[in-house]
């Protein structure tokens, strides 16, 4: 039983850390968006993560409150974001038609962000609720 949790603990590690990869990649990518986020969003989103991340290694509370914190401003900042350059895209210049992209652009953006968000939030929460069973196992030994 310990083996596979271990296992269990070493896979959920591995795609959280792989949705941190695709997360930075996602805000890091100029062509996601009409103009490039601020090199602090850039930068800070990805490292919250992380630190959520050494938060349940060491059970501190302060950093796993930081892990959430990176989670809702990741998704704050791309949906906020996005829905403001695609009405940009969509608008065009006062001179000219509107610059709108196909209609499937729009959409598998938005499903790529929909489904990296969620795939955060319940990875995240398992590996808390994972560390939280190992933190009591350990308190009663």
């Amino acid at each position: 039983m310990i083996v596979r949790s271990k296992k269990h603990q070493v896979r959920l590690i591995g795609s959280y850390l792989l949705l941190v990869a695709v997360a930075a990649l996602e805000i890091n990518v100029p062509g996601f968006f009409w103009e490039p986020f601020t090199i602090w969003i850039r930068i800070a989103v990805p490292l919250l993560l992380i630190a959520g991340l050494s938060g349940t290694f060491i059970s501190n509370r302060f950093l796993r409150a930081i892990g959430w914190v990176g989670i809702t401003t990741f998704t704050l900042f791309v949906f906020c974001l996005a829905f403001l350059s695609d009405d940009y895209i969509a608008q065009g210049t006062p001179e000219s038609a509107p610059n709108v992209p196909h209609a499937g652009a729009f959409a598998w953006r938005i499903l790529l962000y929909l489904l990296t968000c969620a795939l955060l939030v319940v990875c995240y929460k398992r590996l808390l609720s994972k560390a939280k069973t190992e933190t009591a196992c350990n308190v009663e030994s």
